[in-house]
Formats: structure tokens, C-alpha cells, sequence
């Protein structure tokens, strides 16, 4: 099968190949040249459209056709003001919808274009050239403080890099030399690779790297794709909103050709009979559509920018809004980022030091040493909980030269002359050291890793670790081992076994003070919450337990796998069977979720709903949880503090990543504390049902026209110049962006909005509506029939219709619907705050009120001339305002009593149909 692949420069080989390799960089010109060809400049040139290209792309919508089809048949039925203004409207709508993509593409250029100096190597020599002319496979200097251009493999020397603007994790990483093996194969390993866009802080030991990717190939072009390009969502609300569009397509068509065959038999005209059947088409397509949906979500994000939450996917505020279940990383997120070292306990005396000088010394020198902390700006940086050992330790760091670093008590002396990392999937890391001339291995890490390397295992050992665990204690294993030899390139696996157990490092990480409330607040709107962390499953329980999470009384049971096999217990460390009874929490590891997974075990449904903590995650495994989670039309969003989160982050329907930082792209919503999800959700359900009520707005004034017109129609009439002026521009455009203004409710609801216009609970209360409007229009007018002074005139052509009284009252009947409609619309709670409290939507409405009270009942000469108006007899006009009042009440009652009641019972129906 042919299909195309992304174009790769060939880095997945062992480590000792790519030295080999790719070692002494480009060797010739036409080396040069011919991966200059192949994989491009080094740049992200995000092209910048030209505006003609901008102006066709958005005439050709089918928007901007429809809204330029109908201005030119309005002009042919001589509505020259109102052509000319919905004209200028849409011109001024083209502009800023081009002003504003092409300031979107210039900002995404401008934070994706960049260029530097770089040193390369290349034809046995360096030199100095721009970053635009470096391909994969060069050699390159690593610079100091300068962003870097693209994706490197550390080949020499020591990094620590500032990756904030990838991650929005705020803590710099430390990157290490790729060693020199023939077993492991690079691919893409975090440990060795410098990732375009980020800022190395401090070099050691003259770093220089291979470049792996350049261009949109890098982490950061990545990103920019995922920018340019998002991924689908899973919120269905625009695409029904389009179907709805198409199933008012079809009444107008239908209305179209009814007419039509009735024009031809009364032997009208064949060309003003379309014109005025395209006429009616026009109305039942609403152009002021997408401005009325989008406006509400543009309020969301400037209030949401008001409480520090920046976000750069404006449609995530809707999808916000109906999610239902949020999956939270630990570490940073709920519990603060720093650390306290509570003690050590260590097997000799089986007692927990605070006092670490009285521990002995080789566990002492474990601690002072096992770590990847460095030195910048005179302070030590790095993982939290390893500056929180080593302040605690009487001992100085110390930078070397033919060393990584020393570490002294003032009597003696480490020289740390190896490291292994820590990663997520090994769980541990190791140093190699130097002391008294002796060599040796120290290793830190994740007890169930660390013990089973160990030969003096304490009996008691597991108890202990249970104990500690149980409190929300993280906890740590030291172990050593003396090497007579060691070679570089040797890997950890190699030279761990047969250690001696040291003692555990007793840390508290500390709940942050915002954390348990903004759990309860999103418990009590029953928005389901867990727990995804890289920390051991009762450190996460307790953490659990603290913040709520674990109904008081509940049955808890913790799953690991052990041996390749499913082992659950209690959490007095009893064995048990997994059960689903109700009142029973599940706390499980990321690698029994993925055994039960890859055998696609139907157990997993269990977890869906009954699981809380996911322990011992490693990135790709929170990825897996949020997919396991986005079942059926639930939407799951991922609060975290960037790093190991990002995958998570962007594969939930809604990521809100915790940084100091003003924006991370490694999230749609960035926020600098935890309660930020709570406004999130609030503005999102907000923002979705304002979209909601301005579809059905925009939805029952199109229904209003066309019906009205089909009226007047029948009779060979229509509504005149100024008076479509008054409702589309004055009415509807002022009504529908003040109406979108109304601000989030306070607090959030037990419920969510609807997230689907084709649901039976939307659909049919909007035809029950229409069918109301269209019977206050047909009282209105059937009203005016039976006045004693009513005729029908002989000439009934559309020249003629603001000399009879028929277009008056179906124009001011059509008026007052469209006003009464939008404030039974404009709900509140639980949702939104009070309408009264949108001061500019209150204003609005007050005053056309009082404009349609006054049209109806006093209207003088000069009014009637604006309007287009007829005179109309008192008693009629009495008993036309309490028809159109009558109607109000109506239709008031129905939108904010009726509809509520029948809304929850069709949503019944829907369920059970599901069901069956």
C-alpha cells in the first residue's frame, strides 16, 4: 500500500552510531547542499496570506454569497437603505474578520519566526552562520541565553535549559551528554535533546550537539502545527447548528416553491415572481448567525483574561462548558511544588531522623550526592523534593572542572563523576562517585523499584512504607553499592543489582491552600474528579482523602500488577476481589490500567466510573486515562502544571495548564492558580448557553419574517425599506450583542447546559415557540380584518403597501415579537446572573419597549414617515397592544415555565431510547 510519510532525518540509531556518524558533522559542500534540498532551511515560516487571497477566501464563504445574492435582490425590489446598510455592514464584518486573521497569522509568525547565530562545524572546521543555513546532521556549539532554533542531541557537555515557553513548566531541566552505548537507541529521548524554542541557562563543559530536526519538524513547529491546525472537536454544537440551518433551508424552499406555483397561476411575471419567492428564501437564512453565536465567547475570553486566565482557543470556552469529568495531575497542581524533607528513616535503629547529621555517613553521602541539582545565579535549581534533601543536608555544592560536580561535609568528600537521569518509566537514577579513591553507585528512587535491587532488605520494610504512604508521605529508597571498575558506557541495568539498602527519605509535599475547596466546589456540581499522578497510589489516596474525594464511609480498593498479574487490596493492605458495589472507591497504577486495557478487558468500564487515583502514571499512561474517560458525549478536561502533563493536556476536550507564565500553548486556558478551572467552567457554561439562546434568537426572528412575508405575500405584499432597518439592524443587532453580555453565574450548578441542537429537549420546544409567534401574528392580522373600517385596497401591488393598514400592523407585530422573544430568552440562573444585572441589555430592552408601545399607540405623522407607516384607528390600536402584550405574556411563560418542565421529560425520552 503507498501512502505518504513525514519526511525524518534517520536519528533512530544507537547511541554510539550517532556519535560515529553525525559526530564530526558535514564533511563536504554537496553533503550540505543536498540536505539543504531535502529537508529546507531551518525556520518556521508560517506564510502570511496576501489580502486578496484572505478577501476570496472569505467572499467565497457561503455566508458572504448568501448575505451578496440577497443584498442584490433587494435592490432589484428597490430596498435601497436597507441594502445599502446590510452592504456596509458586511463590508465591515469582511474587514475586521480580515484585520483579525491576518493579526492571528501575524502573531503565530512572529512567535514562530525566529533567527539566530549559530558556531558549526563543518569541513573540519567552525564558523559562524545564521540558523536559517543549519540542516539536520550538523554540528553546532550550544549558545548561552539565546532561544534555540531547532531540535539538538546533546553529544557533549551539560545544559540546563529554561523550557517554559513548550511546556509552561517553570522549573528548568538539566540535559545531559548522550553516552556512548551500542545497546540503547536514541529516539528522542527528553534526557539528551535540546528542543527548539527553548533557552539553555547554563553550559558546562563547552556543550556542542547534533541537529535532528529543523523547520516544523521541531517540538516547536509541532506546536505551531497544532496551532495553525487544532484538532478536531468533539463538540458537536456547530455542526447541529449548520444542520439546523439546512432543515430551515428546506421549509424555505418548500415555501418557495409553493409560492412560485401559485405566482405562475395567477399569471404574474415569471421574473418578479422568483424574485419575490427568492425574497422569502432570504428570511429563513439568518447571515447575523455566526456574529450572534461567536460574540458570547468573545465575552468570555476578555473576562476570563479579567481574572488572569488567558486562553488561545476561544471555541474551548463552549467545550467547557459541558464538561463533566476533570482529571488532575498532583504534584504542582494540587499540592505545591516545593517540598519538605520530614526525615529519614533508616533500618540500624528503625526510627525517623529530623536531624540528618545523625544519620550515618554513607547515607548522608547518598543524599548529598544522588541528584541532578545545579548551580544558576548562585542558587542550586531543580527537581523540588532534591533541593528539599540537600538544604537539609550540612553540605556544600561545589562545581569541578574534571568532575560533575563535588559535594563536601567539610571532612569529607564526594566527586560525583556519572550520572544516570530519573525518568518516568525507570522510576529511579543513579550516581557514580568517587570517595577516598573507592568507587561507588548511589541510587535513589520509587521503593518498589530500588528493594527488589537490594540484599538487605529490612522484614519490616513494607510496613514501613505503607505506614508513611498511607499519611500522603512521599517516599523515597536510598541504596548503594561499591564498583572496583566502571566504564561510561555502561547502562544502569548493567551494575545495579546486589545494592545495600540505606534507609527511606521521608518527604511532604503540601496540600495548596485553594486546593480542597475548589474539589468540594466541583464535587458538590457533581463534576466527576480524579486523580493522575506519577506518586505512589496511597501518597495520591491521601492527597485524595484531604481534599474530599473519598466520601467519608466509602470501601476503598488499590490494584496493582504484580508479576504480570492483577493484585487488589484493601487499604489495610488486605488481599480482596475487585467489586463494583456502590460506596466503593478504586485507586489503581498506571500499569494495571494498561494490562487491563491491551486485553481490552470489559473490567475497564468499572474504572470509568468508580475509579479516583491513578498512580505511578507515566506521561503516555495519563494520556490513556483521558482517553478511557471520553466515553460516550462526556467531555473530560486535564488541569496541570505542564512537563509530563502536555500530552494529557491536549488530548482532553479542555486543557488548563497552572504556570507563571501569561500563556502556554501547551494548553488551551493557562492559569496561575487551581481555582481558575472553576471560572473556566463557569464562563464556559455561560458562554455555551448565551450561543444557545442567541441561536434560538437569530432561529424564531427568521420564523418571524418568513412567516410574516408569507402573510403579506399571500395578499401580494410585503414589508417596506425602513422597516426591514428597524428589525434586522436596530432590533436584532443590538439586541443580540447586548444580550451576550450577561456575565457567568456566581456559582456553579449541579447541571450542564444542552450541548446539542438535534436533541428532541431543544428541537421541539423551538417549533412550539414558533407555532405561538406565528398564532400571535395571525391574531393580529385576522384582528384587523374584522375592523368596520378595513378594506382590502383594489391595487395590492408591493408599490402600494404603506398606503394599507396590512403591512402597519404585521411590521409592528413582527417588531414586538422579536423584542418579547429576546428577553423571554435572556435567562439567568443557574447558568448566567439575572438579566437586570446586563445593564446595557436592560437599557435596550426598556427603551424599545417604550418604542414599541409608542409606534403602537401614539405614533404621529413624523413617526409614520419614518417608519413607513399607516394610520390606524384608536379601538385598534388598544386592542392590538393587549394582543401583542397578551403575547408577550405568553410567550414569556413559555420560555422561562413550560419549557424547563419539557426540556427535563423529552430529555427523559432520549435517555431511554439510548438505553434501548
Amino acid at each position: 500500500m503507498r501512502c505518504f510519510v513525514a519526511l525524518q532525518f534517520p536519528y533512530t540509531q544507537t547511541y554510539s552510531q550517532l556519535h560515529e556518524k553525525f559526530g564530526k558533522g558535514l564533511t563536504s559542500d554537496s553533503q550540505y547542499r543536498g540536505r539543504l534540498s531535502l529537508f529546507g532551511h531551518c525556520m518556521i515560516d508560517v506564510p502570511m496570506p496576501g489580502v486578496l487571497k484572505l478577501l476570496v477566501t472569505d467572499v467565497m464563504h457561503p455566508f458572504f454569497i448568501f448575505q451578496i445574492f440577497s443584498i442584490g435582490l433587494w435592490l432589484w425590489e428597490e430596498y435601497y437603505y436597507y441594502s445599502v446598510a446590510i452592504f456596509v455592514c458586511s463590508i465591515a464584518a469582511l474587514c475586521a474578520s480580515l484585520i483579525e486573521t491576518r493579526s492571528s497569522i501575524k502573531a503565530v509568525r512572529e512567535l514562530a519566526m525566529y533567527e539566530c547565530s549559530m558556531t558549526v562545524f563543518r569541513n573540519g572546521c567552525w564558523s559562524e552562520q545564521k540558523s536559517h543555513s543549519v540542516v539536520p546532521g550538523d554540528l553546532v556549539k550550544i549558545p548561552l541565553n539565546i532561544q534555540l532554533p531547532c531540535d539538538i542531541v546533546l553529544t557533549k557537555g551539560i545544559c540546563l535549559v529554561d523550557e517554559c515557553m513548550l511546556t509552561g513548566e517553570s522549573q528548568p531541566e538539566l540535559k545531559d551528554a548522550l553516552p556512548v552505548s551500542n545497546q540503547l537507541i536514541y529516539i528522542n529521548d527528553k534526557r539528551y535533546t535540546l528542543s527548539s524554542g527553548t533557552v539553555p541557562l547554563t553550559l558546562r563543559g563547552d556543550p556542542e550537539g547534533i541537529v535532528i530536526a529543523t523547520g516544523f519538524s521541531t517540538a516547536k513547529g509541532e506546536l505551531v502545527k497544532s496551532i495553525l491546525f487544532p484538532k478536531p472537536n468533539r463538540f458537536k454544537f456547530y455542526t447541529d447548528s449548520f444542520k439546523f440551518i439546512g432543515l430551515m433551508s428546506l421549509f424555505g424552499l418548500f415555501g418557495f416553491l409553493w409560492y412560485l406555483g401559485n405566482y405562475i397561476q395567477d399569471g404574474e411575471s415569471l421574473v418578479d415572481t422568483l424574485m419575490s419567492c427568492f425574497d422569502l428564501v432570504t428570511t429563513i437564512v439568518p447571515p447575523a448567525l455566526p456574529l450572534a453565536m461567536s460574540v458570547g465567547m468573545a465575552f468570555a475570553v476578555v473576562r476570563l483574561k479579567e481574572k488572569k486566565i488567558m486562553c488561545i482557543s476561544p471555541p474551548s470556552v463552549n467545550a467547557a462548558g459541558r464538561v463533566s469529568i476533570i482529571c488532575f495531575d498532583k504534584t504542582g497542581t494540587l499540592t505545591e511544588d516545593s517540598m519538605t524533607l520530614k526525615g529519614v528513616w533508616e533500618p540500624s535503629n528503625q526510627e525517623i531522623h529530623e536531624d540528618l547529621t545523625t544519620c550515618p555517613y554513607e547515607l548522608q553521602e547518598s543524599m548529598a550526592s544522588c541528584h541532578s541539582l545545579i548551580i544558576l545565579d548562585d542558587h542550586l535549581v531543580g527537581d523540588p523534593q532534591e533541593v528539599a534533601i540537600f538544604n537539609r543536608l550540612n553540605w556544600k555544592w561545589t562545581e569541578s572542572e574534571e568532575y560533575r560536580f563535588v559535594v563536601t561535609n567539610g571532612q569529607h568528600e564526594a566527586k560525583v563523576k556519572h550520572l544516570y537521569h530519573f525518568t518516568s518509566l525507570l522510576k529511579r537514577m543513579g550516581v557514580i562517585i568517587e570517595h577516598n579513591c573507592h568507587l561507588k553507585l548511589h541510587m535513589k528512587g520509587a521503593p518498589e523499584v530500588i528493594i527488589p535491587l537490594c540484599i538487605n532488605v529490612p522484614d519490616n520494610l513494607s510496613k514501613q512504607i505503607f505506614h508513611y504512604t498511607k499519611q500522603g508521605l512521599r517516599v523515597l529508597a536510598c541504596a548503594t553499592k561499591t564498583l572496583q571498575t566502571f566504564d561510561s558506557h555502561q547502562s544502569l541495568s548493567e551494575i545495579e543489582n546486589g545494592l545495600t539498602f540505606l534507609g527511606l527519605l521521608i518527604l511532604q509535599n503540601h496540600l495548596k491552600p485553594e486546593s480542597k475547596e475548589t474539589i468540594q466546589t466541583l464535587l458538590k456540581a457533581e463534576v466527576k474528579c480524579v486523580i493522575s499522578t506519577g506518586d505512589a497510589l496511597l501518597t495520591g489516596l491521601s492527597v485524595a482523602k484531604e481534599c474530599g474525594l473519598v466520601p467519608e464511609g466509602n470501601k476503598v480498593l488499590i490494584g496493582d500488577l504484580i508479576n504480570e498479574k492483577p493484585h487488589w487490596e484493601d487499604d489495610e493492605g488486605n488481599t480482596c476481589e475487585l467489586t463494583n458495589e456502590k460506596g466503593t472507591s478504586l485507586a489503581l497504577t498506571g500499569n494495571l490500567l494498561q494490562h487491563y486495557i491491551s486485553y481490552m478487558d470489559p473490567i475497564v468500564s468499572i474504572f470509568k466510573d468508580q475509579a479516583v487515583i491513578f498512580g505511578r502514571m507515566s506521561p503516555q499512561q495519563k494520556i490513556l486515562v483521558i482517553e478511557q474517560l471520553q466515553y460516550s458525549d462526556l467531555l473530560v478536561a486535564m488541569v496541570g502544571d505542564g512537563a509530563n502533563d502536555c500530552g494529557a493536556l491536549k488530548a482532553a476536550d479542555v486543557g488548563l495548564s497552572l504556570s507563571e507564565a501569561e500563556a502556554s500553548i501547551a494548553a488551551p486556558f493557562t492559569g496561575k492558580k487551581l481555582n481558575s478551572i472553576i471560572e473556566v467552567l463557569k464562563e464556559g457554561r455561560a458562554s455555551l448557553v448565551t450561543s444557545f439562546q442567541a441561536f434560538k434568537f437569530i432561529a424564531f426572528y427568521s420564523m418571524i419574517e418568513f412567516v410574516l412575508e408569507n402573510v403579506l405575500f399571500i395578499h401580494q405584499n410585503n414589508m417596506l425599506d425602513r422597516q426591514f432597518m428597524y428589525i434586522d439592524l436596530v432590533l436584532i443587532l443590538i439586541l443580540a450583542i447586548t444580550m451576550s453580555y450577561t456575565r457567568a453565574y456566581d456559582k456553579l450548578a449541579t447541571e450542564l447546559p444542552p450541548g446539542v441542537l438535534f436533541s428532541l429537549e431543544i428541537t421541539v420546544p423551538i417549533f412550539m415557540q414558533a407555532c405561538i409567534l406565528m398564532g400571535i401574528q395571525w391574531a393580529a392580522y385576522y384582528s384587523l380584518q374584522y375592523q368596520s373600517w378595513y378594506s382590502v385596497p383594489k391595487d395590492t401591488s408591493v408599490v402600494w403597501a404603506s398606503e394599507v393598514p396590512d403591512n402597519t400592523v404585521l411590521f409592528l407585530t413582527g417588531a414586538a415579537e422579536v423584542l418579547f422573544t429576546c428577553i423571554a430568552l435572556n435567562d439567568g440562573p443557574p447558568f448566567r446572573m439575572p438579566f437586570r444585572s446586563n445593564y446595557w441589555f436592560t437599557g435596550f430592552a426598556i427603551f424599545f419597549s417604550f418604542m414599541q408601545v409608542y409606534m403602537t399607540l401614539v405614533a404621529d405623522e413624523v413617526t409614520r414617515e419614518i417608519f413607513q407607516m399607516v394610520y390606524l384607528e384608536l379601538d385598534y390600536k388598544l386592542q392590538l397592544e393587549a394582543i401583542l402584550l397578551g403575547g408577550f405574556a405568553i410567550i414569556f411563560i413559555f420560555e422561562r415555565y413550560i419549557v424547563p418542565i419539557l426540556s427535563r421529560k423529552l430529555r427523559t425520552i432520549n435517555c431511554k431510547r439510548k438505553v434501548i
